[in-house]
């Protein structure tokens, strides 16, 4: 790896290494490859596709290449670290897991005309009470245990409003 890589000094600015037991309490053997796609992701509130990841990714390692970030993508997803929306235009994005999140539960507002994603939160008592509420009765009445719930709005954001 490049020089500062994981040290808090250089290109790699902290990112990486110090991840690798977070990777670790969740089964996942911490590569260099892992730790940075993870890391990049712990750093930003944005909903980046695997290609926003990649480019991101090759600032602080230029050796790393997109089947690793894709790869790592889909494994830090399947162990409950990243989500993954496909919002309707065919391309998946991903963002932090809501529990490593610092904007926590959230649902999402897409802009059906410029495909601007907005982060909805600060939830209100009654709408936490029917999201819990929601998933007992789909663990009740069929049995499934929902681990969480994605509500995605569409319509147009304030910028399309006004043209």
């Amino acid at each position: 790896m490049g020089p500062g890589y994981g040290n808090g000094q250089g290109r790699g600015r902290g990112r990486g290494r110090r991840w690798g037991q977070q990777l670790e309490n969740h089964g996942i053997r911490p590569t260099a490859g892992r730790e940075l796609v993870f890391s990049v992701m712990r750093e930003t509130e944005a909903h980046l596709s695997a290609d926003d990841v990649f480019q991101e990714v090759r600032k602080i390692e230029p050796g790393i290449g997109l089947t690793t970030v894709y790869r790592s993508l889909e494994l830090l997803y399947q162990n409950g670290l990243v989500n993954k929306f496909d919002f309707g235009d065919g391309r998946a994005v991903f963002e932090l897991s809501d529990r490593y999140s610092e904007k926590g539960p959230h649902q999402h507002l897409i802009c059906r005309s410029c495909g601007k994603i907005l982060d909805l939160t600060g939830f209100r008592a009654e709408e936490k009470s029917f999201a819990e509420g929601m998933k007992n009765h789909v663990d009740k009445e069929y049995g499934f245990a929902a681990e969480g719930m994605a509500i995605k709005i569409y319509g147009l954001c304030s910028d399309c409003r006004k043209e």
